[in-house]
């Protein structure tokens, strides 16, 4: 009988302010494993694309289910009024382009903000499913990604901030402790549409 992970789905993070163009915000353990497993570098080698293909699904079946139940949709970015202009704009059209991108971002901040608390307030108490072999290949992608982030470059700069790598980790450290369940024990409908062949 195949072998699953039970995924827990853990509550935000707060990632402390970085500069004024980086506030302080909550991270979704489902925007990490957005970011660090089905982003993942390593996903994407030809022997575990399977692997991605599973993880796409699973996290984004997993984001429809938590919209249908929190009645809520995901908003759309706004367009750039300032792209839109001709070269030639004139400046006042040009100002007044960017004041209308600055408030359209304003809104659309607020209104990210309230969808994501709104999908954290349903993801409570929520699992995923995948395969055993899909949860090991993901989290080997993950460590090598995290571990590459954290690492100075020539100039000494990180990808990740010290100060967000300690509470992202923490969402890894969860993400690590998965169960394994036997097939029979994931609830019905909740197993990996994408789910290899076994070998």
């Amino acid at each position: 009988m195949s072998k699953y992970r039970e995924i827990i789905i853990r509550q935000p993070v707060k990632l402390p302010p970085l500069s004024t163009i980086m506030p302080g915000r909550d991270y979704s353990f489902v925007l990490f494993l957005m970011e660090w497993i089905v982003g993942a570098r390593g996903l994407r080698r030809d022997e575990h694309l399977p692997y991605l293909f599973e993880w796409e699904e699973t996290v984004e079946s997993f984001v429809r289910r938590m919209d249908e139940k929190a009645s809520v949709t995901e908003p759309k970015a706004p367009l750039s009024a300032l792209a839109m202009l001709r070269p030639d704009a004139p400046p006042a059209e040009r100002e007044a382009a960017q004041k209308k991108d600055e408030e359209a971002v304003t809104v659309f901040t607020e209104e990210i903000e309230r969808y994501q608390a709104a999908i954290a307030d349903a993801c409570k108490g929520e699992s995923i499913y995948v395969s055993d072999d899909a949860f090991k290949a993901g989290k080997e992608a993950c460590k090598q990604a995290l571990d590459k982030a954290g690492e100075p470059d020539m100039q000494g700069r990180r990808m990740l901030a010290p100060a967000w790598e300690s509470k992202i980790l923490r969402h890894y450290h969860a993400f690590c402790q998965s169960a394994l369940v036997e097939e029979n024990d994931v609830p019905k409908g909740r197993l990996p549409a994408a789910a290899p062949p076994p070998n």
